[in-house]
């Protein structure tokens, strides 16, 4: 009697670890992106005065970092923005820059140290040293809060870091699939012969 039971290779096995591996690899590069575009932004407190290096022209967005850890201090300032006076200052050559408010159309992050919305968005001609500045009114006192800035991520680079995470996550189960019907239709070719 023949037997024509069919075992699965060695190769077959390594497959479910080729599926984690792209799985793994999917979450760890949407975490890296999104850690490393938080920590590219330039911190400071306010009231007061925050020195800015933009070290390239464009769009910049200004957040308001109401859960922050900034030189070892936590601060939890809850998310009702306080009515400040802000400002953004040219020190090269003295130029006001507009702050747009972002309004309806704010950018939200969270993180376990961090957790911010956008509140200001600007534009800059020059790469240079800038000044961002908030005062609270005349004989008004409140709490320090933290605010973040930082470039514009372009959306079609957004968009290819999502499409690249995707293909990364399921790159690994289109080849699972792909080899289980190919073993599907070998074992099917095998028992009616």
């Amino acid at each position: 009697m023949i037997n024509n039971t069919i075992k699965p290779s060695r190769w077959f096995y390594v497959i479910p670890l080729v599926l984690l591996l792209g799985a793994a690899g999917a979450g760890s590069f949407l975490f890296v992106n999104v850690m490393g575009m938080q920590n590219r932004l330039e911190r400071g407190i306010i009231p007061g005065e925050v020195e800015l290096t933009l070290s390239e022209p464009g769009s910049y967005t200004v957040f308001y970092e109401f859960q922050s850890l900034l030189d070892n201090k936590s601060y939890s300032t809850g998310e009702n923005l306080p009515n400040l006076g802000y400002q953004l200052q040219s020190l090269t050559d003295g130029t006001q820059i507009t702050l747009r408010p972002t309004g309806s159309r704010k950018t939200t992050y969270s993180s376990p140290n961090r957790s911010g919305f956008s509140v200001f968005q600007f534009d800059i001609q020059t790469p240079g040293v800038y000044k961002f500045s908030g005062q609270y009114p005349e004989k008004e006192y409140g709490k320090k809060l933290v605010f973040a800035i930082g470039q514009k991520v372009p959306f079609g680079k957004l968009i290819a870091g999502v499409a690249l995470t995707f293909l990364l996550g399921f790159s690994g189960v289109g080849i699972f699939i792909g080899i289980l019907v190919i073993r599907f239709r070998s074992k099917r070719s095998i028992s009616r012969s």
